[in-house]
């Protein structure tokens, strides 16, 4: 059984374990079904240079998610959630905001900084690959007009889950960006001439994040629930920063992602 697997399956079971504890209406749980997309940024951010690769193309949602029913209020609720984001691909991610005179002196090896003599155009590139797995729990209001409908449901929230990365740095002689190259799950944000690599960087293990959420219209009978126009915003990052071996401990990097998502419908059943 492959690792990802192993820790979805443990996230869904942690979860159902302690669902009756922390939030539920019930000690129901069910299936939702998403028909919605998102878009995609993740950022590989330092003080010096940061790389993003933000996907003006949407990208369908995993249809079928585990879903928790919310503990609904007069006007408040609050709520469980468990979401998780494909294996995702992006490279020749686009440099913004380089300092080139800091990274030579302070980042690059010698080797590096011939390639960057010998390259007036010289740019540092990176190549992300992720999936995560998150859980969290949610507090928001509404405004109700029946016992079943709300409308303007809107919610603050906390992740944490389990959030997987490896990136590798490259430099190149000349960048030039190319947002409209998208594949499938895999994108590439720009063209890398002479494409050399720098160093790699990995990761997996927890990681922590927040989630805004917004919905015009909601139907729940404690057994459907039905929900129109869902916008969601959530991100997640890795417990601390990340430092390249070998090299000054004055560059550390941010790694993160984000998924800016938006569900023309969505439909749960609670068993």
């Amino acid at each position: 059984m492959s690792l990802q697997l192993q820790i979805i399956i443990f996230g869904i079971a942690f979860l159902l374990s302690t669902h009756a504890a922390i939030a539920s209406e019930s000690d129901k749980w069910g299936l939702k079904f998403r028909g919605g997309s998102y878009l995609a940024e993740h950022t590989v951010k330092s003080t010096h240079l940061t790389q993003r690769d933000s996907d003006p193309y949407s990208q369908s949602k995993f249809p079928f998610m585990i879903a928790f029913p919310p503990k609904n209020g007069k006007y408040t609720f609050s709520q469980i959630f468990f979401d998780y984001e494909l294996p995702y691909e992006s490279k020749n991610m686009n440099p913004v905001n380089a300092e080139k005179s800091v990274l030579y002196n302070n980042f690059l090896t010698p080797a590096e900084q011939t390639f960057a003599n010998n390259n007036a155009d010289w740019a540092i590139t990176a190549d992300f690959k992720t999936w995560a797995i998150v859980g969290g729990y949610q507090y928001g209001i509404f405004y109700p007009i029946s016992n079943k409908s709300r409308i303007f449901k809107t919610s603050l929230g906390l992740t944490a889950g389990w959030y997987s990365y490896d990136v590798i740095l490259s430099q190149c002689s000349l960048y030039t960006p190319n947002p409209k190259k998208l594949n499938g799950s895999s994108k590439q944000s720009g063209d890398c001439d002479n494409k050399t690599k720098m160093d790699q960087v990995k990761y997996s293990g927890p990681g922590l994040g927040g989630i805004i959420s917004v919905m015009l219209f909601e139907w729940y009978d404690r057994t459907w629930m039905v929900n129109i126009g869902y916008f969601e915003a959530g991100s997640i990052a890795g417990l601390q920063k990340q430092k390249f071996s070998g090299r000054s401990d004055l560059i550390e990097f941010e790694i993160s992602s984000t998924l800016i998502s938006f569900d023309v419908f969505n439909i749960a059943y609670f068993f």
